[in-house]
């Protein structure tokens, strides 16, 4: 467990995220290859394996995911903060399309 936590510190969320999306990317040409030649060895290697790629990205993008929100309850984040978000100087001053500083003339 603790070099889970030593590589979730050290690599940024994003390449977790990549590796997930390839590792996931494998294994459905794995399953691919299998069902367009479903002969026995390109079948057991599908199931064997190509699951075990798309398991290990999909355990990748969880373990993303999860520590992303983790880092969200302790408010430190990897994201840049949301346009919006609140992040203003002033919370009186709006200048979007939704301010309500005047009625709208054309």
């Amino acid at each position: 467990m603790t070099f889970l936590i030593a590589l979730l510190k050290r690599w940024p969320l994003r390449r977790f995220i990549n590796l997930a999306c390839i590792l996931s990317l494998i294994g459905l040409v794995c399953m691919a290859f299998s069902v367009l030649l479903p002969w026995p060895i390109p079948v057991v290697f599908a199931m064997s394996i190509g699951q075990a790629i798309g398991i290990l990205g999909l355990a990748c993008y969880v373990l993303a995911v999860s520590f992303d929100a983790l880092l969200q309850r302790q408010g430190r984040s990897s994201r840049p903060p949301a346009p919006g978000s609140g992040s203003s100087s002033s919370p009186t001053s709006s200048s979007g399309p939704m301010s309500s500083s005047g009625p709208i003339s054309k």
